[in-house]
């Protein structure tokens, strides 16, 4: 059993549950348990809005976000964590794959306390990109080599290549592209 049916299920019978309690603290007391149930359902709420959901739009961005690198420009702690790992706020120049303009974006995810300090600045990071949303991105996976060392026109020569390679551009394209990056140098 995958964690999304897990976490179907678990949520299924929390619900059940509370409306069971609910429903009998209506019954034996009326105008509390409408104001419990209004209380209870602003607290589930607030919560769901301000720490869960973003957590599962990320995940769903994982899936079917389009792949792209990007480097760390600001991090900072939000102050919040989930299961003790923490939120943090990043600001990102994100690179994208298909070798279109580089831009900036924020991303605020839950990372492992492991990883947390490899957040810095400089450090590069894959991410993934909402194909309806260039500016929602979520992060994929952090760089261990070394952040800006790199040149920049140097990966971006590579994953053109890689792309030519696979056949998803043009020979045109490419050799356009190309050009592109080396009068940027």
């Amino acid at each position: 059993m995958n964690q999304h049916r897990i976490g179907l299920f678990i949520a299924s019978l929390g619900i059940l549950c509370a409306l069971i309690s609910l429903g009998v603290v209506i019954v034996l007391s009326p105008l509390e348990g409408i104001l419990l149930t209004l209380l209870f359902t602003g607290i589930c709420g607030a919560v769901y809005w301000s720490v869960l959901r973003p957590i599962l739009h990320d995940r769903a961005l994982q899936k079917r976000g389009l792949p792209a690198s990007a480097v760390i420009l600001e991090a900072r702690d939000t102050g919040t964590t989930v299961n003790r790992n923490p939120k943090v706020d990043l600001l990102l120049e994100i690179r994208p794959g298909d070798g279109g303009a580089s831009y900036q974006a924020r991303a605020t995810p839950v990372v492992s306390r492991l990883q947390a300090a490899l957040l810095q600045p400089g450090t590069a990071v894959e991410v993934k990109i909402d194909p309806r949303d260039r500016k929602r991105v979520a992060l994929a996976s952090v760089s261990t080599s070394g952040g800006l060392s790199r040149d920049p026109a140097e990966s971006r020569l590579e994953r053109l290549q890689d792309l030519h390679r696979k056949g998803l551009i043009t020979e045109a394209e490419y050799r356009r592209k190309r050009e592109e990056i080396l009068r940027g140098l």
